[in-house]
């Protein structure tokens, strides 16, 4: 039980992320992969509604992945996370 308290807890302490980049490309998804891709990856809210939608979510898988490399020295963790995010959106 006390699993499920944790991860409650962890949800609720969740990693802040700036706003998506107005220059970010827009992601082109079938509509049954959008369906898919909210079902399964999007953040959501206590009362289950999506909290994000799926350009957010790439830009917040994105942008955390580029904030690690602050560990190497990198400090333009901005232009990283578009970097990165670039590579995720592209086909």
């Amino acid at each position: 039980m006390s699993l499920s308290v944790e991860t409650k807890q962890e949800k609720t302490n969740l990693l802040p992320t700036p706003q998506l980049p107005e220059s970010a490309r827009k992601i082109d998804l079938t509509d049954n992969a959008r369906q898919v891709f909210m079902r399964r990856y999007v953040r959501r809210q206590a009362d289950g509604q999506p909290a994000e939608s799926v350009d957010e979510t790439f830009w917040r898988v994105a942008y955390h992945v580029a904030k690690v490399e602050e560990n190497w020295g990198n400090q333009d963790i901005i232009e990283r996370a578009q970097q990165f995010y670039d590579l995720l959106t592209t086909r």
